[in-house]
């Protein structure tokens, strides 16, 4: 077995060896160390595409809930009489307009 020692003259090895305990030179020792042997990326693959299907499931799970709790809200909001949103907004003077569900009330 040789060893076969190669000189890189990367900006970001330079750093890594200059700033031994900051987060960015530790991810970049972390690359260079990396050996590919020890590495089962079918094992690797697996686990991330069940995370990918947990997390879609979620997210579609949330989507739905917020848009069925939406359409309850909606049609609470149009058909309930004492609801306190807004038909409808205009900026205007003090007592010029009168827009609203009794029309008759002044």
């Amino acid at each position: 077995m040789f060893v076969v020692s190669t000189l890189v003259r990367s900006p970001l090895l330079n750093y890594a060896r200059q700033h031994p305990n900051a987060w960015l030179s530790q991810g970049i020792q972390s690359l260079v160390n990396f050996s590919s042997t020890q590495f089962n990326s079918l094992q690797f693959l697996g686990s991330l595409t069940v995370e990918i299907v947990i997390v879609l499931w979620a997210l579609t799970a949330l989507f739905w809930l917020a848009q069925w709790q939406a359409d309850t809200d909606a049609w609470i909001d149009a058909v309930n009489e004492t609801s306190t949103l807004p038909i409808i907004t205009v900026v205007a003077p003090d007592n010029t307009v009168s827009l609203g569900r009794k029309l008759d009330n002044p």
